[in-house]
């Protein structure tokens, strides 16, 4: 990963070019440093995005047919799949190590 100054963002360089990262893909591939488990990345990242209310960049607070009480277990469970989904993606790309490990 590198930031790109002019730009005010991550890029995720590879042998064919660069990546542009949103700023939840840059917090999540910060934390991937073989030694997180998928589980700690995702107790992380609803640390600083607050999962219990949704405050993740680019994330609506709840949505409208989700009950409230249902909501920060529901929300946490989207991130930690959202996660996975996009290391995984990653992966495949041959970008990241095997996540099956974390």
């Amino acid at each position: 990963m590198r930031w790109n100054e002019p730009r005010g963002q991550a890029l995720l360089l590879y042998p064919e070019g660069a990546l542009a990262l949103n700023p939840t893909a840059h917090a999540v591939l910060e934390l991937c440093d073989g030694r997180r488990t998928v589980a700690q990345i995702v107790a992380e990242l609803a640390g600083r995005f607050d999962a219990t209310s949704g405050d993740a960049p680019g994330r609506p607070e709840r949505p409208s047919d989700e009950p409230a009480e249902q909501g920060a277990p529901a929300r946490r469970q989207r991130m930690e799949t959202e996660v996975i989904t996009f290391l995984e993606r990653l992966r495949r790309r041959g970008w990241v190590a095997d996540v099956s490990a974390l």
